[in-house]
């Protein structure tokens, strides 16, 4: 057997080329976990300043769902929101058809869907009872659960998932995960705050609606949604008709009542999704998502028929209203998807008109 001297001068002592192997072995496996650990390192750093860095929720939430998995190559990726926070969105709310891979809960009464009660990290065997819930595939091995906490909330639920049973271990040091669920947590947190003050500014201080700038956000967004999955989108305007005679008959005071009431009432006959906006003085706008033509006519027939029947008690006046309306849609299948805004404009122009039409044939009416 061959045997090497010890580096150490003041031994005698000699290594066997088997042990002196098997040290080398080690001491390059140590180096390869060394360079492994410095890139995962790096890779985490890029991406938490990639997450510091979004300027929205919307950035943030795309950078969560779909970044994370390139940066990590993390083949399954979940992200549980709490519903709320979407909830808080009543301006601009987010489209969650434009995110893949985020499902809503009220977590306050889901608890079951995190696995370790007390909010720490999970890693291990996929959980069966929460597997349907959350739509995990079935050849998931292994899985990792990160709570997103802040403040004692639990803001949201990050889920992760590989068919390779090695990859999220018990066993694992989850020292990233931890940092990683922290700092994500933080902008979540964060973004949701920037994004309720700066819809603030995107309310109709007098009706409490949307205002016109907010309008004319959501009017795009919602074009682009249309174009992109292919479904109908459609568009009312309202006018009060004669609403001049009222702020010249009965004061300034009593229109302004007028109109918050106007709102008021119009809010109870849309859909959680459709968006009502004072478009300016009179005038208010109405988004319908996925809505055709026909159905569009319908719900401005309704509501036409709800405010002409009704009576409004302002300042001690009792006051009847009637409205002219404007109803336009566009196929989102066959609309241009290069050019969105003018799309989105010419939907604004085609019901506008329409208003006028009604007007024109003896207002009280809706002209689609």
């Amino acid at each position: 057997m061959t045997y090497f001297n010890s580096t150490n001068k003041n031994s005698h002592k000699t290594v066997p080329e088997s042990k002196y192997k098997e040290l080398q072995k080690q001491f390059s496996g140590l180096i390869e976990n060394a360079r492994l650990n410095e890139q995962l390192f790096k890779r985490f750093s890029q991406f938490e300043a990639r997450l510091m860095e979004s300027k929205d929720l919307t950035t943030l939430l795309n950078a969560m769902t779909t970044e994370f998995g390139d940066y990590f190559e993390v083949p399954y990726l979940k992200l549980v929101l709490d519903r709320k926070i979407f909830d808080q969105l009543r301006v601009t709310p987010l489209n969650l058809n434009d995110f893949e891979g985020i499902l809503t809960f009220d977590l306050t009464n889901c608890s079951h869907l995190l696995i370790n009660k007390s909010g720490s990290l999970y890693m291990g065997a996929t959980p069966k009872r929460i597997s349907s819930e959350i739509h995990i595939p079935i050849n998931t091995l292994s899985f990792a659960q990160l709570p997103l906490i802040r403040n004692n909330t639990l803001l949201g639920i990050l889920n992760l998932g590989s068919p390779d049973q090695e990859r999220f271990r018990p066993d694992m040091a989850t020292d990233f995960l931890e940092r990683m669920a922290l700092i994500t947590a933080l902008c979540l947190e964060n973004a949701c705050n920037m994004e309720q003050v700066r819809q603030l500014s995107l309310i109709d201080g007098l009706t409490g609606v949307c205002n016109r700038r907010a309008f004319d956000d959501i009017i795009i967004q919602e074009t682009s949604s249309a174009v992109r999955h292919q479904r109908q989108l459609s568009c009312l305007f309202i006018d009060i008709d004669h609403f001049k005679r009222i702020n010249d008959h009965y004061g300034h005071q009593v229109g302004d009542e007028a109109l918050k009431q106007l709102s008021a009432q119009v809010k109870p006959l849309l859909r959680r999704s459709d968006h009502l906006a004072r478009y300016g003085g009179e005038e208010f706008a109405i988004v319908l998502p996925e809505t055709d033509l026909q159905h569009a006519n319908l719900i401005a027939e309704r509501i036409r028929k709800n405010i002409a029947e009704s009576e409004f008690s302002m300042l001690g006046q009792q006051l009847k209203m009637t409205l002219s309306i404007g109803v336009a849609s566009l196929n989102g299948s066959t609309a241009e998807k290069l050019n969105i805004e003018d799309t989105a404009h010419q939907l604004i122009k085609s019901a506008d008109e329409q208003v006028y039409e009604a007007k024109k044939t003896g207002r009280n009416r809706v002209c689609c």
